[in-house]
């Protein structure tokens, strides 16, 4: 886990994947659990910005709290089988027809 080199999110799905099957959270983890974890790390994402000290946003806490929010984001898409770097390739395909490029 100390590795700090750049991995594809496929890599990353397998470290989150080995990383909860240490710990025996299948069991814990369902659809709506995942869902409903996404949903709380994303608002302590938007906390972060809520209350800034002296006008400045932790860089720290934002990159933990992002981290958090991919982390369950990378295990719900284990849970059900998906490829997330193909399903964001495929949505930004489809965005690209849906939002095409100002010239």
């Amino acid at each position: 886990m100390g590795n700090r080199s750049h991995l594809s999110v496929a890599e990353l799905q397998h470290q989150v994947a080995d990383f909860n099957q240490e710990r025996g959270w299948e069991d814990v983890h369902t659809v709506e659990s995942l869902c409903k974890a996404i949903s709380v790390e994303a608002g302590e994402l938007l906390e972060v910005t809520l209350w800034p000290k002296a006008g400045q946003i932790s860089r720290d806490d934002l990159l933990s709290e992002m981290a958090d929010v991919a982390i369950y984001l990378l295990s719900l898409s284990n849970l059900l089988g998906i490829q997330l770097d193909e399903a964001i390739q495929v949505k930004l395909a489809g965005n690209s027809s849906r939002f095409p490029r100002i010239s």
